[in-house]
C-alpha cells in the first residue's frame, strides 16, 4: 500500500484542520509542507501542533531559490536553512529541492553538496516553465543522476514533470520515465495532465489523459507518493480526498477508456440477470444487438465509457458510462456480482463522478428504478441527491 501525502504551503493556515482530519481518518499519511520564505517564526507552531508526519519541500524559483545560479548562493543557503529548520522541528524524513532555472546543473550539484544534509532529495523538472519562457534544470535523467552522484542526495520522481519533459525531448513518456526509475527514487509526485503537452497542469485525476493506472503500478509498495493536484477551495480539502480515493482504487484496479477488446466482457456483465433486472429494459440483450450498440459507443464523442478491471487477474469489475447532451450528463454503472456488498460501487461512483465533473463542468444525473434501494444508497453516499421520485428516482450530483 502506498503512503499518500497532501502538499500544502506553510502559510496555508486554513488547511491545517482539514488536513489533520484527513490524516486521522486514514485518507492521507503525511503532509508535504512547502517552506514559504520567512514564514518559520510565524507558522511553525501551527504545524508542530498537528502531530502528523511531514516531508518538507524547499522554496523554488518563484520564491527566490535557484540552486543553479552561483550569484544566488547566499540567498539559496538562507532559504535552505529555513527549510532545514522546518524539517528539524517537524521531524521530517525528506527535504525536496528543485534544481533551478536557466542555470548550471553542475552548480546545482555543488550547492546541494554545500547544504550537506542527508535528508535532501532532488526533484526532476519539465524542460520549460509553465509560461514556456524559461528552461528548467534537471529535466533529463542524466542531469538528475549527475546531481545525485555529486551531491550524494536521493531523488523525487515527478511523473507529470517527466511526461512534460519527454514531450519536449520528443521521446516516448514511459520510456523516458523508465530512465528516472533506474535512479531508484526516494519518493514520488503525481498529478494528471495531457500526454502530448510539455506544460505541467496539476489536474485532478481523470481530468487529463495520463495513463494513471500504469503510472501508479510503477510506484513500489510502501513508497511516499505526494498528490500534487490543484485545490479548488480555501475552506476544505474534499477535492484532495477524492483524488486520494482515485489513487486507492488504482492500487488494485485499472480505470481506462473502453476499447474493442472489452466488447464480450461488457456483454456478459450487461446480460447478468441482476443487471438486467435493475435496468429499465430488462429483456436479455442479443449478442448482435450488443455488438452494434458497443461499436456506436466507441465512436460516440458524447459518451465517456470507462472500464474498471482487477489488476490481479484482469477480471472485469465494473463499467461506467457518462452520456452527455447540451445540458447535462447521465451516469450509469454496472458492477460485477463478485464485488457486490463491499462498498466498491460507492467508491467508483464517488471518484469517477468527481473526475468527470471536474473535467466537463456539467450537471450529472442518475436514473434509478424506485425499487433499486441498494443503487440509490450508493449514489446518495456519493454526493447525489434525489430531485424527483415519480415513475423513477432521479438523482443529481451535488459535487463537493
Amino acid at each position: 500500500m502506498l503512503k499518500l501525502g497532501i502538499k500544502i504551503w506553510a502559510t496555508n493556515d486554513y488547511y491545517v484542520k482539514p488536513a489533520v482530519e484527513l490524516i486521522n481518518n486514514g485518507i492521507f499519511e503525511y503532509i508535504e509542507l512547502y517552506s514559504v520564505p520567512d514564514s518559520y517564526n510565524d507558522c511553525i507552531k501551527l504545524w508542530q501542533d498537528c502531530k502528523v508526519p511531514f516531508v518538507i519541500h524547499a522554496p523554488h524559483y518563484m520564491q527566490g531559490m535557484n540552486l543553479g545560479d552561483k550569484d544566488n548562493y547566499e540567498k539559496n543557503l538562507k532559504l535552505a536553512n529555513e527549510a532545514k529548520k522546518y524539517a528539524d522541528s517537524l521531524d521530517a524524513k525528506h527535504i525536496i529541492f528543485h534544481p533551478g532555472m536557466e542555470s548550471d546543473i553542475k552548480e546545482t550539484a555543488r550547492q546541494l553538496k554545500e547544504i550537506n544534509d542527508g535528508r535532501c532529495i532532488i526533484e526532476n523538472k519539465p524542460y520549460c516553465s509553465i509560461d514556456g519562457k524559461l528552461i528548467c534544470n534537471g529535466s533529463h535523467p542524466d542531469d538528475i543522476k549527475f546531481v545525485m552522484d555529486n551531491a550524494n542526495v536521493g531523488c523525487c520522481l515527478d511523473f507529470g514533470h517527466a511526461t512534460c519533459a519527454a514531450n519536449s525531448y520528443k521521446q516516448k513518456p514511459f520510456e523516458f520515465i523508465s530512465k528516472f526509475l533506474e535512479l531508484n527514487p526516494t519518493m514520488f509526485h503525481l498529478s494528471d495532465g495531457f500526454n502530448s503537452s510539455p506544460i505541467d497542469r496539476h489536474l485532478h485525476y481523470g481530468e487529463g489523459d495520463y495513463d494513471l493506472s500504469r503510472l501508479v503500478s510503477l510506484v513500489p509498495d510502501n513508497s511516499f507518493l505526494s498528490i500534487e493536484t490543484k485545490k479548488d477551495s480555501l475552506s476544505h480539502l474534499e477535492d484532495s480526498a477524492m483524488d486520494s480515493l482515485y489513487i486507492r482504487l488504482l492500487e488494485e484496479y485499472s480505470i481506462k477508456d473502453v476499447c474493442s477488446d472489452d466488447c464480450l466482457d461488457v456483454y456478459n456483465l450487461s446480460n447478468h440477470p441482476a443487471v438486467r433486472a435493475s435496468s429499465f429494459s430488462s429483456e436479455p440483450i442479443p449478442l448482435e444487438t450488443h455488438k452494434k450498440w458497443f461499436t456506436e459507443k466507441l465512436e460516440d464523442t458524447q459518451s465517456t465509457f470507462k472500464i474498471i478491471r482487477s489488476k490481479k487477474d484482469n477480471e472485469l469489475v465494473a463499467q461506467v458510462r457518462f452520456n452527455r447532451d447540451k445540458t447535462h450528463a447521465e451516469i450509469s454503472i454496472s458492477l460485477s456480482e463478485k464485488y457486490w456488498g463491499k462498498g466498491l460501487g460507492t467508491k467508483i461512483i464517488k471518484a469517477l463522478s468527481f473526475a468527470y465533473h471536474a473535467k466537463n463542468k456539467l450537471p450529472i444525473v442518475a436514473r434509478i428504478k424506485p425499487e433499486n434501494f441498494s443503487s440509490a444508497k450508493s449514489f446518495i453516499k456519493s454526493s447525489y441527491q434525489v430531485v424527483s421520485q415519480e415513475n423513477m428516482t432521479i438523482m443529481e450530483y451535488r459535487g463537493l
